[in-house]
């Protein structure tokens, strides 16, 4: 942000971990929905996957509907805190 005058995707990441570690969700989200969000949700995810034999799509399609939508998630992610800092 210093060298650039606009937030990383990520900003804010920090202080949502550490309002996350309070207990205070509701901050977290929205200080970073994508990081609350995968702190939150991927260990239950994983826990699912893990339990009901999933894995990682291998064909070429599945790979790109899956970084497509990491993609997607992080822009949206941006643009919000874009839209946030009022930038």
């Amino acid at each position: 942000r210093r060298f650039v005058g606009i937030p990383c995707p990520t900003c804010g990441s920090t202080r949502a971990v550490l309002r996350l570690v309070r207990g205070d969700f509701a901050g977290a989200f929205t200080l970073q929905p994508l990081v609350t969000g995968l702190l939150l949700l991927v260990p239950i995810a994983l826990l699912v996957g893990w339990r009901k034999g999933l894995r990682l799509p291998r064909t070429a399609w599945g790979r790109w509907l899956l970084y497509g939508g990491i993609a997607c998630a992080v822009a949206l992610n941006w643009t919000y805190v874009l839209w946030r800092e009022g930038v």
